[in-house]
């Protein structure tokens, strides 16, 4: 699990599976704080507080309709994670 997280991931969205994927990151993340979250070119890339001083990142490619929605999924994520602490 470390090995992975570890790694550089990207994850190529589409309309039918982009929730999908975002609950994967969240999965593999579930344990961790994110603490950076922006958008560049279509990419929105995460960092975590535990990840920051490694360089360890995350990058989502999207299509540009789905970028407030993808944002909101992880705002919504971030918030959740904020009250359960």
């Amino acid at each position: 699990m470390r090995d992975f997280m570890n790694a550089y991931v990207r994850f190529i969205f589409n309309r039918l599976n982009f929730i999908w994927n975002i609950m994967m990151i969240f999965f593999f993340y579930q344990n961790l704080t994110i603490s950076i979250l922006y958008y560049f070119q279509n990419e929105i890339y995460i960092r975590t507080d535990e990840d920051v001083e490694k360089g360890i990142f995350a990058v989502f490619v999207i299509y540009e309709d789905d970028v407030l929605e993808v944002i909101n999924a992880l705002n919504l994520y971030k918030n959740t994670i904020a009250l359960s602490k």
